[in-house]
């Protein structure tokens, strides 16, 4: 599985979402975001922070060509160049006009960067990429693939034929195209949420195709990504407008790899369980000692058996290697969706009905967001309509690309107690960073 070296590939990222003169996009920025976080994701392909440039939505077309310009320079494997927002086009004409802000669909000439000055300064800048890699997600974007080198505008089902690129005086690099729609097409963006491609891609690369292997080929990966697309739009687009992604590879073989499929799963093995080393054995103490001091119910050093132990095992999936410690006792939170073992914090959301199992040398990895919501319900009787708000509180757990959420009424134990102890073991981590450089044993995450 040779993927495209990360340390010597660059992203260039541009989402538009507000415009001053045509209709604004709201998904879009969180679109630009979530890519730009799973390119850098090491289980998908492990671009480093800094070789990712995403744009502000207020960038202008110098700001876009020298942005690209830079990232080519710095190219020697893969250039990506991904762009969400208005496509705008001449009535009748063969040109894609890419709308930044300051767009006007009257006058082209002002706020719009043509895409075939994307293409050239690509072309020229990443003379060393072994590839360049473009998504559109705008209206018309089919256009760029006639700029993209070939002659004819040809039918969907062509575009995966076309093998060579036509010389342009710096080799003859790979490179593959993925739009939104055809050259006659409109993209859309529903009212919440991802527009509806740029979430195909998003899914593809979250998610994965089961049954692919180890990692994506590029044409593999085209494919899943127009089949989750046309989930997304089916019954929300009306068949005559409805849109086809649009696909098309110079000079790359359709069976290279391009990222890690995350839904393949790779036998994880277990081996015996040895005595545990003495800093695990003082690392226990250490920690059952902070679930003491945080009001947590603790377990005896010898363990528990009986059919609590049972109970909180099956709920969070203990394993039989592993030593209950402790969990989170509340009148107000279902027993098992805190538990503390030897080597994992385990969670259960009664809510979701979904597991997490966060290895303690990973705690420092994870991400807690609070947010609330008022939540409305009412009773009627012959005479009157009695109305009561309650306030629900919501926490999201997230470990690398999985989120686990909890949704409480107050109070919250469950988001209580997790701000409290994450902090807690952040500090114990700075005292004492031997216990965490790794794993304390193996064990199934």
């Amino acid at each position: 599985m040779l993927l495209p070296d990360p340390g010597r590939s660059r992203a260039v990222l541009l989402g538009v979402p507000d415009y001053r003169r045509l209709a604004p996009l709201p998904g879009v920025a969180a679109g630009v975001a979530r890519l730009g976080d799973l390119l850098c994701d090491p289980t998908v392909w492990g671009l480093p922070r800094r070789h990712v440039t995403v744009l502000s939505g207020r960038a202008s077309a110098d700001d876009v060509l020298a942005a690209v310009r830079d990232a080519g320079e710095a190219t020697a494997d893969t250039l990506l160049v991904y762009f969400a927002g208005h496509g705008l086009r001449e009535p009748g004409g063969d040109q894609l006009y890419l709308a930044l802000a300051d767009a006007d669909d009257d006058h082209l000439a002002i706020g719009t960067l043509p895409y075939p000055e994307v293409l050239r300064v690509a072309r020229r800048a990443a003379g060393r990429a072994r590839r360049r890699i473009t998504f559109l997600d705008c209206c018309y974007s089919g256009l760029a693939i006639a700029m993209g080198g070939s002659g004819a505008v040809l039918e969907r089902a062509e575009l995966a034929r076309l093998v060579s690129e036509p010389g342009d005086g710096h080799g003859r690099s790979g490179s593959w195209l993925m739009t939104s729609a055809s050259r006659t097409q409109r993209s859309f963006t529903p009212p919440h949420g991802y527009p509806y491609f740029t979430g195909a891609l998003i899914d593809v690369l979250e998610n994965g195709v089961p049954g692919a292997g180890p990692a994506l080929a590029v044409h593999r990966f085209a494919q899943r990504v127009e089949e989750r697309f046309q989930e997304r739009i089916r019954g929300r687009i009306p068949d005559p407008d409805r849109p086809e992604s649009q696909y098309v590879a110079h000079n790359v073989d359709p069976d290279e790899s391009w990222v890690r499929n995350r839904a393949h799963v790779t036998p994880h093995v277990v081996p015996p369980r040895s005595s545990l080393p003495a800093d695990a054995e003082r690392f226990v103490r250490a920690l059952r000692r902070l679930l003491a001091g945080q009001g947590f119910a603790v377990l005896p050093e010898g363990g528990v058996e009986g059919l609590k132990a049972g109970w909180l095992k099956r709920r969070c999936q203990v394993s039989g290697e592993e030593r209950l410690i402790g969990y989170l006792k509340s009148r107000y939170a279902r027993t098992g969706e805190v538990v503390f073992t030897d080597t994992h914090l385990c969670l259960h959301s009664s809510s979701a009905g979904t597991r997490m199992r966060i290895p303690y040398s990973r705690v420092n990895e994870v991400s807690l967001d609070t947010a609330t919501e008022e939540v409305h319900s009412g009773a009627a009787t012959d005479q009157t309509v009695l109305m009561d708000t309650s306030l629900l509180m919501i926490t999201r757990v997230t470990l690398g690309h999985r989120t686990l959420e909890f949704r409480e009424y107050h109070p919250e134990p469950v988001q209580k107690a997790l701000l409290a102890f994450l902090p807690a073991m952040a500090e114990l981590r700075l005292r004492r960073p031997e216990w965490f450089g790794r794993p304390l044993r193996h064990a199934r995450e």
